[in-house]
């Protein structure tokens, strides 16, 4: 439902931002990229300097990632793969 679609679209949103945004226009969100009045640097200059992110469960599959705050330095560029062979069904304690 549509429910779902704006939480992904917000977690995108939280993920590409590093956490500077975290909405696209939620009403009740300062931090929603129609509320704000600064808008994120293209190269994330004015970003937090660490972002907790959030935990995902992923299909199986092959996942590339990249960091692109470094992405224009090429010593320092943050590239990986991540792959999901099979799934574990949740531990409760």
């Amino acid at each position: 439902g549509s429910d779902w679609e704006t939480t992904k679209l917000n977690w995108a949103i939280r993920m590409a931002s590093a956490g500077y945004y975290n909405s696209f226009d939620c009403p009740s969100d300062d931090l929603s990229i129609t509320a704000r009045t600064t808008q994120l640097n293209n190269l994330l200059n004015n970003a937090f300097p660490s972002y907790e992110g959030g935990i995902f469960q992923f299909r199986q599959g092959t996942y590339a990632y990249m960091c692109t705050r470094n992405n224009n330095f090429s010593n320092r560029d943050q590239k990986g793969v991540l792959r999901v062979t099979s799934s574990a069904a949740p531990t409760t304690p």
